[in-house]
């Protein structure tokens, strides 16, 4: 406490959120958003599997479709996932050096092969294939 107090009269250091918070608090929290960042990465990981398979399984036919509709107009209107942006803003406050242009696919392509997919190109593939499953799925149930 005497070294922070020193620091903070000489201009050395400025007070913090944290200098006021109660022990253990910090680490909480981080064990907080660590859990919240890999939940929602695997519920980013189910949606994805239910996107690509989700027409295998009669059953879940309008969840599907739903999910494609919203999954579309957050290509095209949004520019981006929202789970992807609420999962790197909990990654960011564990690390605020992390470099993320939230797109999900690039990003963890990246983490796993060290090869870059340009954003543009995974945005344009992506928009391309829920549009045509989009359109396959509802010719196939609606219309046929």
């Amino acid at each position: 406490m005497m070294v922070r107090q020193y620091e903070q009269e000489r201009g050395l250091r400025k007070e913090t959120p944290n200098d006021f918070m109660p022990v253990g608090y910090n680490l909480r929290m981080r064990t907080l958003e660590h859990v919240g960042a890999v939940g929602i990465f695997l519920f980013h990981c189910a949606i994805g599997v239910v996107i690509f398979l989700g027409w295998l399984w009669q059953s879940i036919w309008p969840f599907y479709v739903g999910l494609l509709f919203v999954v579309l107009f957050q290509n095209l209107i949004l520019g981006y996932c929202v789970l992807s942006r609420w999962e790197f803003a909990l990654r960011r406050m564990l690390n605020p050096r992390l470099r993320y242009e939230y797109n999900f696919t690039t990003y963890y392509t990246y983490k796993l092969t060290h090869k870059r997919l340009s954003t543009r190109f995974v945005q344009i593939l992506g928009t391309i294939f829920l549009t045509v499953s989009l359109a396959v799925s509802l010719y196939a149930n609606v219309f046929a």
